[in-house]
């Protein structure tokens, strides 16, 4: 998905990107374009939150919204946003405040797309940040808000210089670092997740990084059968995650 561009700001449009937007974070949001002629209760329900919000709106004509967009289903409603205007908190708050804290490391994942969705299965299953590289990884754009649709906005972002200074850091805290590999022996159900854990995915293509490679306390691979060679990185991810869950919560019923 492309980053639209305007000198007001990003562009993102969807309905559900829009109302997380407004409820968890309105002051990044810098104007709101509404179709003067599209009536829907959905409209009518992000008119009536922004307006309690104190967010600008600006009522245009439809092609307006069709030439911002760009190609973009827009369902009627476009806002510029400031991307950079997040609520995460420094990690080693989240550390130090979190009980067995359950982190999301992600080493080179480029495709905004696929960052959108680790979100989405981030938020599901409880993950308390999501970390990524300043360098060659995708970050917060218009896509990976639309991918995310809405969870950008509740699960804490962290964006580091040197990921190996940080998985090392991490694991002074006594948090286990456990990545993912296609060519690790043991298997992801064997390993205990039930600790604070950082659970470490490289990139798409080329997998994990020799230095974080090595940071690593276990290497896991995700069990498969029949002929498929690799997963997507966002369904490996929930997959973990899923496990993981299970292991903190359902066990110990």
């Amino acid at each position: 998905m492309k980053q639209l561009l305007d000198t007001r700001g990003s562009v993102v449009c969807g309905h559900h990107v829009l109302m997380s937007k407004l409820k968890e974070n309105p002051a990044s949001i810098k104007v709101i374009l509404i179709d003067k002629d599209r009536k829907t209760k959905r409209l009518n329900e992000l008119v009536k939150l922004a307006s309690t919000k104190n967010v600008r709106l600006e009522f245009v004509a439809s092609h307006n919204l069709d030439m911002t967009a760009d190609g973009e289903k827009h369902y009627g409603a476009i806002a510029y946003v400031n991307l950079e205007n997040n609520k995460s908190i420094p990690l080693e708050t989240l550390i130090s405040t979190k009980d067995n804290p359950l982190l999301l490391v992600l080493d080179g994942v480029t495709d905004g797309r696929n960052l959108g969705a680790c979100f989405r299965v981030g938020e599901a299953f409880g993950v308390d940040a999501i970390i990524v590289p300043k360098n060659r990884s995708a970050s917060l754009s218009s896509g990976v808000l639309k991918a995310a649709s809405g969870s950008a906005d509740r699960v804490n972002f962290i964006q580091v210089t040197n990921l190996a200074r940080t998985l090392s850091s991490i694991k002074s805290k006594g948090i286990r670092i456990v990545g993912f590999s296609n060519s690790a022996a043991a298997q992801l159900p064997s390993c205990d997740l039930s600790m604070g854990v950082a659970l470490v995915f490289g990139g798409e293509g080329q997998g994990l990084r020799r230095l974080s490679r090595e940071l690593c306390d276990d290497l896991i691979i995700v069990p498969m059968s029949g002929q498929v060679e690799s997963l997507n990185i966002s369904v490996a991810v929930g997959i973990a995650l899923y496990e993981c869950w299970g292991q903190r919560f359902i066990q110990k019923k």
